[in-house]
């Protein structure tokens, strides 16, 4: 007994002192992780609203990401020069169903094509209503002078797909293509698009003959999520989202993956900007996935729990009541004869004379 005693310890004792290791070792020498950016990236979100789950996604990396949203209510408080200024500052322009209109919206649009820089462009779904009125987002001339920029097809006549839950149309499964250009793979390359939720609202566009799409539905006929650099390859890079997600597609704003997309998606726009420095979702700080400190601490809890068990074991198998061996149980059993009087007809009738 008092072997296994110890042995029990033994196993417990090196069960332990192996998590312990491994957990110091891990907040000693922490696994390889790339650098944080090398730049404060300066966003301009041009939204309907003045908060979305896109602006709180963007905001969520704020050591990383400077935001500044515009709405139609505070561009009509801003004059020309803070406008020029705020476009001249920026990085990247993200576009949320909102843009301004007439020489505000040409000046935006020179920022990116190339006449006065090549600042990152990416833009997601909109909305046309279909009603009496024709409520839309964007009216012709906006469409006209955005769309020469769009990796996607996009024309006054724009359509989006239904809005009818019970219509088999109304999501779609969506899927990564097949070949990713290596431009592109920053996108893919740590995002399990498989787990992506179905897409719901969607602006139904093609494809420009020349841009890259990562992203369709199921059938390969949608383009979802697609991009291309402008001047031949050396300009501005330009995304557009078919999602509409400032009001639908609330699923995908609370998928694992999304927050991330969207930090990748901002150093991977900004013009001249590295792809090899933008962290692996893994590394990134803001993954839900545990810190180095708390591997470390789930390994060490691990080996306290082993231990303790362990120990636990050794001391109640220890204290038990020794067990009586079978073969030494049957022999301290009385005998029936013993126990019982003859029921022999003989014997009782002797007893009677």
């Amino acid at each position: 007994m008092n072997d296994l005693w110890y042995r029990s310890h033994s196993i417990a004792r090196k069960v332990f002192l192996f998590s312990v290791v491994i957990g110091i070792t891990i907040s000693i020498f922490p696994p390889s992780s790339a650098a944080r950016p090398t730049i404060v990236a300066n966003v301009v979100i041009f939204s309907k609203k003045p908060s979305s789950s896109l602006i709180m996604s963007i905001e969520i990396d704020s050591q990383a990401i400077e935001t500044t949203v515009v709405t139609n209510a505070s561009l009509s408080t801003m004059n020309d020069t803070q406008y020029t200024s705020l476009l001249s500052t920026a990085d990247l322009f993200m576009v949320d169903r909102f843009l301004p209109g007439g020489q505000r919206l040409e000046s935006l649009v020179e920022q990116v094509n190339g006449t006065n820089g090549n600042k990152g462009f990416v833009m997601f779904g909109i909305v046309k209503y279909g009603d009496v009125n024709n409520t839309r987002d964007m009216n012709s001339s906006q469409i006209s002078l955005v769309s020469p920029i769009l990796p996607v097809v996009l024309n006054d006549s724009y359509q989006n797909s239904t809005d009818d839950p019970t219509d088999m149309n109304y999501n779609v499964q969506v899927k990564q293509v097949d070949e990713i250009p290596e431009s592109s793979r920053i996108l893919t390359k740590t995002i399990a698009w498989g787990s992506a939720p179905q897409a719901e609202r969607r602006t139904l566009v093609s494809l420009q003959p020349s841009a890259t799409v990562i992203i369709t539905d199921i059938t390969g006929n949608l383009p979802l999520l697609s991009e291309w650099r402008l001047n031949g390859g050396s300009g501005a890079n330009v995304m557009f989202f078919s999602w509409e997600i400032l009001e639908q597609n609330g699923a995908l704003a609370v998928w694992p993956y999304f927050n991330y997309l969207m930090y990748a998606c901002t150093f991977h726009s900004i013009h001249g900007y590295d792809d090899a420095l933008i962290e692996p979702y893994d590394q990134w700080p803001h993954a839900p996935l545990p810190s180095t400190k708390q591997l470390a601490w789930w390994f060490t809890m691990i080996g306290a729990i082993w231990f303790v068990t362990i120990a636990l074991f050794a001391y109640f198998k220890k204290h038990s009541p020794p067990s009586i061996p079978r073969s030494q149980q049957s022999s301290d059993k009385p005998s029936k004869t013993g126990t019982k009087e003859s029921l022999d007809p003989d014997s009782m009738l002797e007893g009677e004379s």
